[in-house]
């Protein structure tokens, strides 16, 4: 069974790289968020529309790079979420 990250897991990542490495802490758009994390679970008639964990990561991460929903500025942070994801 596929486990998918959650919203507060994410913001949760985000603020763990903020105290590390500095940025700004935050949502710059939450709607985008909730669009990038729901992708990956998209589903028609009991299956997903991504065929395996890697295709539902992509998406997530080419959401999140172009329109960075978190207030960091840079692209870097926006994929450890597929990072996390995949491994």
């Amino acid at each position: 069974m596929i486990r998918f990250l959650s919203r507060s897991e994410v913001e949760a990542i985000h603020e763990n790289q903020i105290a590390l490495y500095g940025g700004l802490a935050g949502l710059r758009d939450p709607g985008l968020l909730e669009s990038a994390l729901a992708m990956p679970e998209a589903s028609h008639e009991g299956e997903y529309l991504h065929k395996d964990i890697y295709e539902m990561g992509l998406p997530t991460c080419s959401i999140s790079s172009k329109t960075i929903p978190l207030s960091t500025a840079t692209k870097g942070r926006e994929r450890l979420p597929l990072w996390c994801f995949s491994n």
